[in-house]
């Protein structure tokens, strides 16, 4: 019972924690945000969400080998195997320094010869080479820390990964901030934010490092090249994985810069902004099971692994669902708002690429929970074909629809999100089910449960901004709190299990009761 009180006792603490460092970090985005556009302008700005695309491109040489490092190293550090968990430790480690040395090369010719590459204003030019070899920068030393970062996931500490976080993008504004005080307003000045940041995250791991995991440490002699080959044989897969996901969603702004135009690329670069806050939240809250499944699936626990699939899809729907359907209802009431440089109808056409952004996660915000099980369980071959699959005919069917109508930026919005939902709906429950040999229903009925709840939700918050709509940030934040509240308690009652929620409220009953003592 001790044990089982701690391991709720950790969830708690963790997921509480990486709820404020995601709402902290997304009131200094929201108010950054439009503070960057309107001081840089919104071609630039564009700049920067291209930016971080490619190094997403380049990024896929480093995740054969850290996709699965911290799942080993947790493993065999469970299974008391210290030696084998050292090996992994230093062999990643080494290994990231000399991908770093290599990769330097081509990301260094990629700014130099830029403008031949991507279409850039003249005025731009220099000022987006800065930006993007300072984002490569931010890459290379995101190398190391991730390796460092595996004491917190391996102690499932996940609260200290949130206030590294946290940390390091208080850094991030600092500079910021000082920087547009005292230079020319310039698209690179984001880059230096950026790397600030990363550097914090950097310094706050290796602290944790020392102090989570002090027995594991850097050696040559503990440089082992089976284990990088094992590594690498399956991170291979999830690389493969990441580059049809990439063709499914991360080749939208290189494609609308190249065949439609830069400012439909930055609409769009715009439009994705709060969804990506909302796909990172809906992440964040998954990985904060992750820990847990790969400690019971390193006792062969399978049952109490199904048992905690149930209760994270509960969670994570309780908390993603209602800023979700939100922001598909109230959008547009905030765009006009927060980007004061548009006009009515740019607001409008970047509130419809924002919603053909969000559809899939109408179906992910229930099946993502079941996706780390493919990473715990190291089979991630059959979903890396799959996605492949669906992304090759996705970016097929977008260059198709460019070349016949005139769709323009809303093809390259909306042909993914399509797949995207067939494949979270079809795919996924069904694979996650044959890799825990259970029967391949066994996650529909949950996942049935929460679509059921998600649209009665979602009527609730048309019904209300059909009588009500904000036109100041006043009565958006008043709207906004009233319905969420209303959403909540509806997930609460409809979508957990009794055992479920006394398990959720349970914390706050045992916290409020000390407080009446």
């Amino acid at each position: 019972m001790k044990g089982a009180a701690s391991e709720k006792q950790r969830f708690a603490i963790n997921i509480a924690a990486n709820i404020a460092a995601f709402v902290i970090n997304l009131l200094i985005g929201f108010v950054m945000s439009p503070f960057i556009v309107n001081t840089i302008g919104k071609e630039a700005y564009g700049f920067v969400g291209l930016g971080n695309n490619f190094v997403t491109y380049i990024s896929l040489a480093t995740t054969t080998l850290n996709s699965f490092a911290g799942r080993y190293i947790t493993i065999e550090l469970h299974r008391n195997n210290l030696q084998q968990a050292k090996r992994y430790f230093s062999s990643v480690f080494i290994s990231n320094l000399a991908l770093t040395g290599i990769l330097l090369i081509p990301c260094a010719l990629l700014v130099v010869f830029l403008q031949r590459v991507v279409h850039i204003s003249d005025y731009l030019v220099s000022d987006v080479q800065v930006l993007w070899a300072l984002l490569f920068a931010n890459l290379f030393i995101g190398l190391i820390s991730n390796v460092l970062a595996c004491s917190t996931f391996a102690k499932n500490r996940l609260d200290l990964a949130a206030t590294a976080k946290v940390a390091s993008n208080l850094v991030r504004v600092v500079v910021l901030i000082a920087l547009f005080a005292v230079c020319r307003p310039a698209v690179w000045i984001v880059g230096m934010g950026a790397l600030a940041m990363a550097l914090t995250e950097l310094a706050c791991n290796a602290v944790f490092k020392r102090r989570l995991l002090p027995e594991l440490s850097v050696s040559r002699r503990d440089f082992d090249w089976k284990s990088v080959w094992n590594l690498f044989i399956n991170g291979i897969w999830m690389a493969f994985n990441q580059l049809s996901g990439i063709l499914l969603t991360g080749l939208d702004l290189l494609i609308a810069n190249l065949l439609v135009s830069a400012m439909d690329m930055s609409y769009l670069s715009i439009a994705k902004t709060i969804p990506t806050y909302l796909q990172s939240f809906m992440l964040m809250i998954c990985s904060t099971f992750t820990p847990m499944l790969t400690i019971s699936y390193a006792h062969d626990d399978i049952e109490k692994i199904k048992r905690q699939l149930s209760y994270s899809t509960s969670v994570v729907g309780l908390l993603c669902v209602v800023p979700i359907m939100g922001f598909l209802v109230f959008g547009s009431d905030f765009y006009a708002l927060w980007m004061g440089a548009l006009t009515p109808p740019e607001v409008q056409k970047v509130q419809i690429l924002a919603v053909l952004t969000l559809l899939p996660m109408l179906v992910s915000v229930f099946t993502q929970p079941l996706v780390s099980i493919n990473t715990v369980t190291s089979k991630v071959r059959l979903p890396a074909l799959v996605t492949a699959g669906i992304g090759v005919a996705s970016v097929g069917i977008v260059f198709l629809l460019l070349n016949t109508t005139n769709l323009g930026i809303f093809a390259v919005a909306g042909v993914s999100p399509i797949f995207l939902i067939l494949r979270n709906l079809i795919f996924v429950p069904i694979y996650t089910a044959s890799n825990l040999k259970l029967p391949w229903y066994t996650f529909y009925g949950r996942i049935g449960r929460g679509m059921l709840v998600s649209g009665i939700v979602l009527l609730l918050f048309y019904g209300i901004h059909f009588y009500f709509q904000a036109s100041s940030w006043l009565q958006l934040i008043v709207l906004a709190c009233v319905a969420g509240a209303v959403g909540e308690v509806l997930l609460l009652l409809l979508l957990f299990d009794k055992g479920q929620r006394d398990q959720l409220l349970q914390p706050v009953w045992q916290k409020l009761r000390r407080k009446k003592r």
